[in-house]
């Protein structure tokens, strides 16, 4: 008879980015892309109009040829800025999404931490353990007013506590006159 495995108890969640700005009340990247969207506009037209201004320079009586190899250069150069210019938005929304989750789960005693594939895990601190977590969670939840949370509700699966009430952790500025996820992500930006 073979040996059973045994799985290894999970210890952390995964999340990715855009589950993270979501549970904080924070914009999607489509959202922050799109009021951004003019930045990227212009890094392509800037690249653009830097080949055409070479080209000429090299050459003032550029023939029809020429001029056509020239745009398609220009065009390659514009799409490659806007690529960056995009990367360059991706990278600082990301950043500030980070920020706030590190700043507001990290109250909770979660520390949020970028895996090599891209992915987010989110996991307690070191020294606190996912009991640590739920309790701190409810505190805050409890802090609000609105409802109780007795310390069953938490004390049987801490970590699926955790997990539905991510989102919860958003009404720490409320209870303790902290700032807000909203306010460290566009802080993130100045």
């Amino acid at each position: 008879m073979a040996a059973a495995k045994t799985k290894k108890k999970e210890t952390v969640v995964k999340l990715d980015i855009h589950e993270i700005a979501k549970k904080l009340g924070l914009p999607e990247f489509s959202n922050f892309e799109e009021n951004n969207i003019e930045y990227i506009s212009e890094a392509g037209g800037y690249a653009s109009s830097e080949v055409w201004e070479n080209a000429r320079q090299a050459n003032p009586d550029l023939v029809e040829a020429e001029e056509g190899q020239t745009a398609v250069d220009a065009d390659r150069a514009r799409e490659k800025a806007e690529q960056r210019a995009g990367d360059e938005l991706y990278r600082n929304w990301s950043n500030a999404v980070e920020r706030a989750a590190d700043e507001i789960w990290g109250f909770h005693h979660l520390y949020v931490n970028e895996t090599a594939k891209g992915g987010y895990q989110v996991l307690p601190k070191a020294g606190k353990d996912w009991h640590d977590v739920a309790r701190q969670i409810a505190i805050t939840i409890n802090g609000v007013g609105l409802t109780d949370v007795p310390a069953e509700d938490y004390a049987r699966n801490p970590k699926k506590f955790v997990l539905e009430h991510l989102g919860s952790m958003q009404m720490q500025p409320e209870v303790y006159g902290t700032v807000s996820a909203q306010r460290i992500y566009e802080g993130s930006f100045r």
